[in-house]
């Protein structure tokens, strides 16, 4: 179900976001800021899976506290700087280095697994605009991801100029001590990805701890939005049949496999693990390919008797002739004609 990680643990990794949940969740009696690294992981995780459809998740997390000058003078260089703004007028800092940066855009622009860009350059303004997306989603998640890790009300920060020199940005924030959480964020299980750094003012980080009924509430909430989340792979299984391990290894290229004609309209969608979940029936839908689900859930086995009805397959080369198609197998049986966006049936 879903990617396999390359950590130790070689969990699934919507067992990875649980259990990272459950883990900020069980310290909400500490610092505030000690939750930040988890929260962060777990936004970037969904920022990335909504816009790429790929893992992501923050390595290597440290938390530090700076002074403007001292945020300024270490942010990446070459990078890509992002000042922020809430509704209370408070400003922050999200830095991305140049690697992140080209993963971004690589990411984004579909580029292959082995297609990776190590050299860090000054991000072009085309960089800017398809990094925004992932930076706004991953400001739009933290706050949510902090109240699951016990702060209520955590303020909300938007995008609000960006540079790509530091030095530019000596009067856009304000001079006071900022509490920055960074790491690597790794992308599609450590392909690609680069240095991230949020920094914000300690006052955001005074929001109040999670108490009573509404802070389980959403606990129990988030729990099931990541569970139901996860990913689950279907199966479509056109037949199953049974032959001996002699005739297995005697099939070769041309040899034909009888299937009975029912399996077009018996056809269970198997999840890992062999369990059936919906049955459905084979067709087209503007042209191509489609299973139309026709019951809840696959009462029993499907094609339980196809191997009786087929013929014996050749044992050997030696003169042996492939087996021939049952009368049955060649027809398509009581397939409905093609109504209101129903899969049509296959042709002949």
């Amino acid at each position: 179900m879903g990617h396999r990680t390359t950590d130790g643990e070689n969990m699934p990794s919507g067992e990875i976001t649980i259990r990272k949940i459950i883990d900020a969740a069980s310290r909400i009696d500490g610092e505030t800021s000690a939750q930040g690294a988890h929260a962060l992981s777990l936004a970037a995780g969904k920022a990335a899976r909504g816009l790429f459809d790929v893992e992501a998740s923050l390595h290597d997390a440290s938390q530090t506290e700076s002074g403007k000058s001292e945020l300024l003078e270490n942010a990446p260089d070459p990078g890509l700087l992002f000042v922020l703004t809430a509704a209370d007028g408070a400003r922050g800092l999200l830095s991305l280095d140049g690697l992140l940066v080209n993963a971004l855009v690589e990411v984004m622009t579909g580029a292959a697994d082995n297609s990776v860009f190590k050299e860090q350059r000054v991000p072009t303004r085309t960089d800017v605009a398809l990094c925004r997306d992932f930076c706004t989603h991953l400001l739009d998640f933290f706050p949510a991801e902090m109240a699951v890790a016990g702060v209520a009300d955590f303020p909300t920060f938007r995008l609000h100029q960006h540079e790509t020199q530091a030095a530019k940005l000596t009067y856009a924030l304000d001079d006071l001590r900022y509490c920055c959480i960074g790491g690597q964020v790794r992308l599609q299980n450590g392909i690609r990805g680069g240095g991230l750094v949020l920094a914000l003012p300690y006052s955001a980080w005074n929001a109040r701890p999670r108490t009573g009924r509404a802070g389980s509430d959403a606990w129990s909430g988030r729990l099931a939005e990541n569970v139901l989340g996860a990913r689950l792979v279907l199966r479509a299984n056109l037949a199953t049949m049974s032959v001996s391990l002699a005739d297995a290894f005697a099939l070769k290229v041309g040899d034909e496999l009888p299937v009975a004609a029912r399996a077009l309209s018996e056809i269970d969608l198997i999840i890992d693990g062999g369990a059936p979940l919906l049955r459905g029936r084979l067709g087209q839908m503007n042209g191509r390919k489609a299973i139309s689900v026709a019951t809840g859930s696959a009462a029993k086995p499907a094609f339980a008797n196809a191997a009786q009805t087929a013929t014996r397959l050749p044992a050997s080369d030696n003169g042996a002739t492939a087996a021939a198609l049952p009368p049955e197998a060649d027809q398509v049986a009581d397939t409905p004609p093609e109504s209101h966006g129903e899969p049509a049936p296959m042709p002949d």
